[in-house]
């Protein structure tokens, strides 16, 4: 997932969010998510970041 890559290499939330073309809630719970429980965590945040991921 692009999201937790970029995640990894500490990209801004503004800059994910910009370039996945979300907002920046949507990319703040997203981090929130994968600092508490990795990728599944992310798996779990619904279709909001399945569909920012296709884009």
């Amino acid at each position: 997932m692009e999201a937790a890559e970029r995640f990894a290499c500490r990209d801004d939330n503004l800059v994910i969010a910009r370039d996945l073309r979300v907002s920046i809630r949507s990319v703040q719970r997203w981090r929130q998510a994968w600092s508490e429980g990795g990728i599944k965590a992310l798996a779990l945040e619904g279709s909001g970041l399945a569909a920012a991921a296709e884009r």
